[in-house]
């Protein structure tokens, strides 16, 4: 992921109530995404009785140097809205967003890191027969024991392979003629669009050391 950009030297002051945060104020600071910009980051400036403690650090803040909040302690809030789950959530999603074009058509892609996406692979059969379908499905139980993968047989597999590009799924195994004579398969790149023939028995190996 991009490193996200900050805008200029503003931030926020809210003065709350002393009962409710050991803080003198609040601080949000505002970072630009690929989408509108959204706060990214809630700081909370301590009274110098809590300078002693533990958890207090040295957070280096770019934008503070030279200013009055260059020599302060700060520690960074993990309880309010700013900070969970779902805000993270919307800053991957947004940073991995991206089209591009593929013979003439625009391709619409979730460029998630494997890590991140929800499908580390998906499994398709070139065609509905010629026993293609069940050897693929033999390959999808195989791996979801290891990774969570999802199994698409319908449409064309152009169709199956944007469908995956779209959720974020980072690797298509594809089960064709020659997987039926020899054991190997297709392993597509998502980003790339590329794609390897590799053994079916090497796809737990090959697919562990490219999630990482």
């Amino acid at each position: 992921m991009s490193a996200p950009k900050q805008i200029g030297r503003t931030y926020n002051q809210h003065h709350i109530p002393r009962p409710y945060m050991a803080g003198k104020r609040r601080f949000s600071i505002y970072w630009t995404w690929s989408y509108p910009w959204e706060a990214n980051r809630d700081l909370t400036e301590l009274d110098n009785r809590f300078s002693t403690m533990t958890e207090v650090r040295r957070v280096a803040w770019p934008a503070f140097e030279g200013s009055e909040w260059d020599k302060m302690n700060f520690l960074q809030g993990i309880a309010g809205t700013l900070e969970l789950f779902h805000r993270s959530t919307l800053a991957f999603l947004i940073d991995a967003f991206d089209e591009d074009e593929i013979e003439g058509e625009t391709r619409v892609v979730l460029r998630l890191h494997p890590k991140l996406a929800p499908y580390k692979a998906a499994v398709f059969p070139l065609l509905r027969k010629d026993g293609q379908p069940e050897r693929a499905r033999r390959i999808y139980d195989a791996l979801r024991a290891h990774f969570p993968v999802d199994y698409d047989q319908a449409g064309s597999i152009g169709r199956r392979y944007r469908r995956q590009d779209e959720v974020g799924t980072p690797y298509g195994i594809t089960v064709d003629h020659q997987t039926m004579q020899d054991g190997t398969v297709t392993l597509r790149d998502r980003d790339a669009t590329t794609q390897v023939r590799i053994p079916e028995d090497r796809l737990v190996e090959e697919l562990r050391a490219k999630i990482g």
